[in-house]
């Protein structure tokens, strides 16, 4: 995996991954890490462009299953999940990553966190879907925020997506399937899409103002761009074409109703195998300065100059692909 050095530093940005039986993390600050077995090793980028050893952390019995960075009000945090169901949260002081709290809980994990305004959310599938949430910088302890009955088929991946200023769960299935369901409004009508023809191994959004993209990855060998978007066509005008292609998603946002159609922008196909995760490159001055939850840039010029989309998808051809959108030709360039 290589990223671009600019200016004597790292392109990389911020989030996780998981190839083959390691899982990788990268930073803001010109590191990259994996892990093996219980150990994190991290890694950092010398003065000629090069990753070198810096140190590593040993874990607690039993294999790290998921990692990934975060910055919340300049903090630099690192959260780990393992295979024994315990979660660590590491704090970057003095340089080097410090486990400050960890959180050992009967919960079975779906190895995916997010981190929203100050919390971070974590997935439990057991005989109900539990959304866990908890505080990132207090020591609050574990609550379960939200349960879901389960449905026939199994959810594999889970993400929170703010859309309007309302939470989404959005998770994919065994059925191929992948849903959206309120958090905010228990009784507010989910949507269902069929999305791929295997299973959904692996789904990601990314927020910035307008601008919503879901996508998600699969056993097809395929990851399926998603674009959420305000419905400005009324559904009486609507043709064959559009009913076959968008999905209507109602968000409830206090009494007042708004209509999101979630349409398939684009399909990534590269890999020759299944697809097994999927994740956005997002720039640390872009998420240092961008609350997605609240939809409001507070640096302008990030709008016109901020960082390119890009994607980066892992499958088990043991290929790890970078995906950049190209604007003017309105596709996606991929680079192995």
């Amino acid at each position: 995996m290589e990223g671009r050095v600019l200016n004597g530093r790292t392109e990389f940005l911020i989030g996780g991954c998981n190839i083959s039986n390691h899982t990788i993390f990268w930073s803001s600050s010109n590191e990259v890490g994996y892990t093996s077995d219980q150990y994190i090793i991290i890694l950092r980028l010398n003065s000629n462009g090069q990753l070198v050893y810096d140190y590593h952390i040993q874990g607690d019995p039993g294999e790290i299953i998921y990692i990934r960075s975060y910055i919340y009000l300049d903090n630099q945090l690192l959260v780990s999940v393992n295979s024994n169901n315990k979660i660590n949260i590491y704090h970057k002081i003095d340089g080097r990553y410090k486990m400050v709290r960890t959180e050992t809980t009967g919960f079975k994990f779906i190895p995916e966190v997010d981190l929203i305004d100050g919390n971070f959310y974590i997935f439990s599938a057991q005989d109900n879907l539990s959304l866990i949430r908890f505080p990132a910088l207090l020591p609050n302890p574990l609550e379960v925020f939200e349960d879901f009955a389960l449905g026939e088929s199994f959810p594999l991946c889970c993400r929170v997506c703010p859309i309007s200023g309302i939470l989404y769960l959005v998770y994919g299935e065994t059925s191929g399937c992948i849903f959206f369901r309120s958090l905010n409004d228990r009784t507010a009508p989910s949507l269902k899409i069929k999305a791929h023809k295997g299973w959904v191994d692996a789904v990601t959004c990314f927020v910035r103002e307008n601008l919503i993209y879901i996508v998600s990855a699969s056993h097809d060998h395929t990851a399926c761009v998603w674009k959420i978007e305000k419905n400005v066509q009324p559904r009486a005008k609507s043709t064959i074409v559009d009913l076959l292609t968008k999905h209507i998603l109602v968000v409830n946002n206090n009494g007042v109703k708004s209509e999101y159609c979630v349409i398939k922008d684009s399909i990534l196909a590269a890999h020759g195998a299944s697809v097994t995760r999927v994740e956005w490159l997002e720039s640390s001055e872009f998420s240092s300065r961008y609350s997605a939850l609240n939809g409001v840039f507070q640096n302008k010029e990030l709008q016109t100059q901020g960082p390119g989309m890009r994607i980066i998808t892992l499958g088990m051809d043991e290929l790890a692909i970078i995906w950049e959108y190209d604007p003017v030709n309105c596709i996606w360039n991929d680079k192995v």
